[in-house]
């Protein structure tokens, strides 16, 4: 149970802090409840690999120091690319972003 929940949306602590402190290997619905998805997506992206995780025994749970580090960095990349949406093109692979096109 996330007995702190009021304390991260008042910004209190972040909710990195948050999860780091948490004292043993979190569950697949806790992962999911912390980042407000559903926790079919939280499978969704340990098979992918795109989230920090392990597997014990067959289930999956995830280590809150790993689970911190993978949120900050998610977190500062954010924040590093929030730019206009005029300086993103798509080139038919995929969106990207074009330094510069700014004047």
């Amino acid at each position: 149970m996330l007995s702190s929940e009021h304390e991260i949306s008042d910004g209190a602590i972040e909710l990195a802090d948050f999860i780091e402190g948490r004292p043993r290997a979190l569950l697949v619905s806790e992962v999911a409840a912390l980042l407000s998805v559903s926790s079919r997506q939280i499978y969704k992206l340990t098979a992918e690999r795109r989230i920090p995780h392990l597997r014990i025994a067959g289930c999956i749970r995830f280590d809150p120091a790993a689970l911190a580090i993978w949120l900050r960095e998610k977190t500062a990349r954010a924040e590093a690319t929030t730019v206009s949406d005029d300086s993103w093109k798509n080139d038919g692979t995929g969106w990207s972003f074009e330094s510069g096109t700014h004047e």
